[in-house]
Parts: C-alpha cells; structure tokens; sequence
C-alpha cells in the first residue's frame, strides 16, 4: 500500500513538471514561431518533436528501474544471485540512498535483495545436503559392508575343512558374527525407521509403561554390549515405577540411539551417568564426561546425513541414529536438548510431559 501511494505520488509529480516543461516549450514555441514558419517548420512537426522528445526522456526515466528489476527477476530465473548492474548505478556513493526514481520502488528492491540472499542460502543448502547425502550414501556402503566381511570371513573360516576349530574359538567365531549381525540390523532399522517417520501421521502403538523399568532395561541392555566394555554405565532414579503411556518399543529404541552415541563417540574409560527425574515433565539425563563436541557438531547433531566434522569415530555410522531419536522423541511430543563443549563432556536432556 506504501508502495502504490508513493508510486501514484510520483506520477503526479512527474505529470505536473511535464506540464510545467510543455508549457514553458509553448511560449518559446510562440515566441519563435513566426521565424520558424518563414523558413517552412510547421507548428505540428515542432509541436510533435517536443512531445517526442519529451515522451522518451519520460519513458526512460519512469521505465528504468522497472526495466532493472524485471533484469533482476529473470537473473533470479536462471538461477543468477546477483543484481544485473553494480550496487553503485543505483545507490549514491555519498549517501548510500537509491538515486533519482529507484526511491519510488524501494520497497521492491528492498524486497529483491532479501528475496535474492533468501533464495541464495538456500541453493548453497541444498548443495551442501546433496554433497553429504553422498558422503551419507558411501558411510552406509561401508557400514554394511564392513560387518558383512566379518560375518562372511568367520562363517567361511567355520565351513573351511582345513582348520579344526577348538571349541572355543568356534564360540568365538559365533559371537561375533552375532555382534556384527545385530550391528547390521541396527543400521536397517535405522534406515527403515528414517523412512518410515517421514510421514507426518506415523502411528504409535501407545501403551501404560513403566518408564523407569524401561530405562532400567536399556541402561543394562547398553552396558552389557562386547562394544561397550571399559565404559561405565549408571542410572540414578529416586521413583522405582513411574508409568506413562508411550510406544515403549520405539521410545527404548530412541533412548538406545543416544546411549550408543554417548558410547561409541567416546574412549574408554568415559563415564555415562543416566538419570530419571519427576517434576512437571518426566526428565531423563544422559551425561558423559568424554571428549564433548564443537558448536558446528552440536547444531547439526540430529540432522539427517550429518557424519560430523572430525575423521575420528564421530564419522562413523550412518548418520541418521540421532535424527531417528529426536523423530521418536518428538513423536511422543517430547523434547530433547543437548549441551556440550569439547573436552568437557556432553549432557542430553530428554523431557516428557506427564499426562494431566
């Protein structure tokens, strides 16, 4: 509405300067006429000369900055984030203001610049997703990959008739095709899982669970894990039972994620100390103090296909364990929060309402 009032505002003003200008053509127009006429120059061809004249400096005038905008909107199109002409054509050096007839749409090239650093940052966005969506896609190759050598090298090594396997090594063999098995089978669930809560209306089988058992069970499942030996798991509640209605398969597994996170981002020796809570909301801590992470990890913690930023063990996994637990989370229309620093551990909050 500012814009149209400013608009009509300046038409106004430019049709009385016009007419100012044409009359002040008419008198010197009278005035020479008579000379004019004895060398052959009729009133209409002078008349008509000075509307020409007057209609295209007009036109240019008025036209310009439309006709620099539509520029600016098909560079847009093509994908072209910078303005067809320099910033100083159209912005007084002294000033910094719009010069001369740009004022009258400032708004819209106002509008123009956020719209063009808007749709900017989203196209370098969406190549920064595109590049770690590969980078994921490789990590999940090798993921799978990885534990299905073992799997094929110890079974291969179980069937040689070469080797007379003990006993004992041939448990061993066992154990860890059955480690590397439920690895795979974590990693598919993930992936099914990602897929899956992409849809808005993911049904939850809700049921009266008992929260703090629940914990207790994922605690003990984590701590007793082959990958999980030398770090040092506890929980610390004040309630024995506290029942809720949740998705207890789902909710275990979005607390399982978290655990592991804790576990295998950390060296041994980290202490993960887990810790329920009843106030308002039920509050479950997860809390280690192991190497932490930066700003950048922290941020994009639950984001799909982020592998972190290091070349250590924060690369490792598919990049979607955290996403599928915060989904989970937010399934059951709780929340999670996290606060670390690097080298001062790290400190996961998750908060769920209480029914009323």
């Amino acid at each position: 509405m500012k814009v149209m009032f400013r608009i009509v505002v300046y038409l106004i003003m430019t049709f009385v300067l016009m007419f100012i200008f044409t009359s002040v053509v008419l008198a010197a127009v009278s005035i020479l006429l008579p000379e004019m006429m004895e060398k052959g120059v009729t009133p209409l061809v002078i008349l008509g000369s000075m509307y020409f004249i007057s209609l295209i400096a007009y036109g240019w005038y008025v036209g310009k900055p439309v006709y620099y905008m539509i520029r600016w909107i098909h560079h847009l199109a093509n994908g072209d984030y910078h303005p067809p002409v320099q910033r100083n054509e159209i912005y007084s050096q002294k000033t910094h203001k719009l010069k001369g007839s740009y004022r009258v749409y400032k708004e819209l090239i106002d509008h123009l610049e956020t719209l063009t650093q808007t749709l900017e940052n989203n196209h370098r966005e969406r190549e920064k997703m595109d590049r770690m969506r590969k980078e994921w896609m490789a990590g999940v190759s090798h993921d799978l990959k990885t534990p299905l050598t073992y799997i094929t090298g110890y079974s291969t090594m179980l069937l040689t008739s070469r080797f007379q396997w003990s006993e004992e090594k041939q448990k061993e063999f066992l154990l860890e095709i059955q480690g590397k098995s439920e690895h795979m089978n974590e990693l598919i669930q993930d992936l099914n899982l990602s897929f899956r809560l992409e849809g808005s209306n993911f049904p939850l089988k809700m049921e009266n669970t008992d929260v703090v058992e629940l914990v207790r069970r994922t605690v003990a499942d984590v701590a007793s894990a082959p990958w999980a030996n030398g770090y040092h798991l506890s929980l610390e509640t004040v309630d024995s039972h506290l029942n809720m209605r949740m998705d207890s398969i789902l909710f275990q597994r979005a607390l399982r994620n978290l655990l592991v996170n804790s576990v295998t981002h950390n060296p041994k020796g980290t202490r993960i100390r887990v810790t329920l809570q009843k106030f308002t909301d039920v509050k479950i801590t997860i809390e280690d103090n192991g190497k932490g992470m930066d700003e950048e990890t922290v941020e994009h913690l639950f984001q799909k296909y982020y592998r972190g930023t290091s070349t250590d063990a924060i690369s490792e996994g598919t990049g979607l364990g955290m996403a599928v637990a915060q989904q989970l989370i937010s399934a059951h229309n709780g929340h999670i929060y996290v606060n670390s620093r690097v080298n001062e551990g790290t400190t996961m909050q998750i908060l769920m309402p209480l029914p009323k």
